[in-house]
């Protein structure tokens, strides 16, 4: 997973009130609406910058990195459990599960996608639940497998999805159900792989991983994987039963006039097994090696489909030319470079498993503090054994850094003379080999001693100029209409009233007076923003934000917006609200 793209996640639920001109800032106010309901859980040690953005700071309530405790597994589902509920009816709820083969990253290779819609039934009945269970069980373990302890509310909606899960009925493909199948890591699994004959697709196999597919299937079996995974496979491997394939990169390449949009390089994983008479289309995360089937926690979906339709052949003839035969006597060896680079993101991964903590303490103006647990000693151990260093550093500010990990408070040094934004418990981890090969990684500590106002700090640092401010404070108090294309002059005058002359542009005045007498829900948070900005212009260390007068107009928003809050509460009381 990279950060940069999870900041589309929460942007996706705002679709409807930001566009894409709002850029930066329709991602901010999206993210400030949305993280409070959103988590998302993903391997620890796995987890990348992507994109520089300073706004991924605001995702780390919503980020969760998981570790299964069984010694070299990996957290492997792709699936997201959404629920929908009518704005105009809070009994109108609807579900969709998607399960895929695609990371929450920029890649651009190609993937499966498999979309459930489902609404839960009235009355819930013990043959929908069986099917339902897997789901269930997926949920209830994520709490459990969290590297750091999940706020109570978290954890609670985690476990209360896993029971709304259950009585679920998900729509049919085909008039088939899914049969939905989770590896929980420790290699019990309830997908049993039998039939004639046999598609594989999957960007990674294994000589254990084919031949546990193959022990059960009494005819040929095509493999589209990737050419040097192809290569890497035993001759033994490689008998006449198994017809190897990999993407046509003619045809790929001739796609797209576009080459920023083309697709580029195989991740799909899924399974298409031939019966007598039906066909079994298996789909979801798991590759065909042995740690997919043994060690990591996976998920596939499954559907009993017409093999004419469905089966082999079908989906054959329908990947036409984008596919074609790779001949490989195999037996290739993994090229030293890519071992070790394996070799240090394993240790990438063994230290993003160990808890982090991050203290802010009160210092000239703030300071921080960080140490891990005594665990991390036995990994720091093994990896200076191998030649391997390790260093930390703060990803919002990379002064704060060091190549000593302290495992107590009291051991742990003090970095001062921090500005609040500067703050941050995701930590970048660089894992360099003897020869200078590095591998980073990005871990997420806990937070100590965290104050309210960083996440608003954080805000009004990308507010540059009065036009940003006033973009913003539009899209808190959902305003529609309140942008100007150019600025009227350099002090920001023409902001507060509507001194362009366009009978469509609202004054800010009407506006925040519209704002007020809705109720709109962004008031409270914009104030703590305006404060922040406030103090910011009074300490004279830029060019004011703040467009003139819009202190004493704010004034007397905020004044009305109490007294309404009053009244409404007083109303309320009486009877009368």
């Amino acid at each position: 997973m990279d950060l940069a793209t999870a900041l589309s996640v929460p942007l996706s639920f705002a679709s409807r009130r930001v566009s894409a001109a709002d850029d930066k800032l329709g991602i901010l106010e999206s993210i400030r609406q949305f993280t409070d309901r959103i988590d998302i859980f993903c391997q620890a040690g796995e987890m990348r910058l992507g994109t520089n953005s300073d706004l991924v700071a605001l995702l780390e309530s919503m980020i969760h990195p998981v570790d299964l405790r069984n010694h070299g597994g990996l957290f492997h589902p792709k699936v997201w459990f959404l629920k929908y509920r009518n704005l105009n009816d809070k009994d109108d709820v609807a579900y969709r599960f998607l399960c895929a083969s695609r990371n929450l990253t920029d890649d651009r290779s190609w993937d499966i996608l498999l979309r459930l819609d489902g609404r839960r039934v009235d009355t819930p009945n013990a043959e929908l639940r069986a099917q339902n269970e897997p789901l269930a069980r997926l949920l209830r373990s994520l709490p459990d497998w969290s590297i750091n302890p999940l706020d109570p509310a978290r954890a609670g909606r985690v476990k209360r999805f896993a029971r709304w899960i259950r009585d679920v009925e998900w729509e049919q493909l085909d008039g088939a159900a899914p049969t939905f199948h989770f590896f929980d890591g420790t290699g019990a699994s309830t997908l049993d792989i039998h039939g004639t004959r046999a598609l594989v697709i999957s960007p990674f196999i294994s000589d254990d991983g084919l031949a546990h597919i193959r022990s059960k299937l009494s005819g040929a079996v095509a493999l589209l994987s990737r050419e040097e995974q192809i290569d890497r496979l035993s001759p033994e491997s490689l008998d006449a039963k198994l017809h190897t394939y990999v993407l046509n990169k003619a045809v790929l390449e001739g796609e797209e006039e576009d080459a920023a949009s083309r697709l580029v390089g195989l991740h799909a994983k899924a399974l298409v097994l031939n019966g007598n008479r039906k066909a079994r289309v298996v789909v979801g995360s798991a590759n065909a090696t042995g740690g997919a089937y043994s060690r990591n926690a996976e998920m596939m979906v499954e559907f009993e489909l017409s093999r004419a339709k469905y089966g082999l052949d079908a989906t054959w003839e329908a990947l036409g030319e984008l596919k074609e035969p790779y001949l490989s006597d195999g037996g290739k060896e993994t090229p030293e470079q890519e071992k070790l680079e394996y070799e240090l993101d394993s240790v990438g991964r063994q230290l993003a498993s160990v808890r982090f903590w991050v203290q802010r303490v009160d210092e000239k103006p703030h300071g921080v503090q960080v140490w891990a647990d005594s665990a991390i000693q036995d990994v720091l151990r093994r990896a200076s054994r191998k030649g391997i260093t390790v260093r930390w550093e703060m990803l919002s500010n990379p002064a704060v850094s060091s190549y000593e990990f302290a495992v107590t408070e009291e051991s742990a040094g003090l970095y001062g003379g921090l500005d609040l934004t500067d703050i941050s418990p995701f930590l970048r981890i660089t894992v360099t080999a003897e020869n200078g090969t590095k591998q980073t990684t990005i871990l997420l500590a806990e937070m100590l001693g965290d104050l309210d106002e960083r996440r608003d700090a954080i805000i009004a640092r990308q507010l540059t100029d009065t036009r940003t401010f006033m973009r913003l404070l539009a899209l808190m108090l959902e305003i529609s209409g309140l942008w100007m294309d150019e600025p009227v002059n350099k002090t920001g005058a023409g902001f507060l009233f509507n001194g362009s002359g366009r009978n469509d542009e609202p004054a800010l005045m009407e506006a925040i007076v519209r704002a007020v007498a809705g109720k709109s829900q962004g008031l409270e948070d914009a104030k703590r923003i305006i404060d922040i900005i406030r103090k910011k212009d009074q300490d004279g260390t830029g060019e004011p934000i703040l467009p003139p007068g819009f202190d004493e107009l704010w004034k007397n928003a905020w004044k009305a917006h109490r007294l309404l809050q009053k009244l409404n509460k007083t109303g309320s009381a009486d009877g009368q609200g």
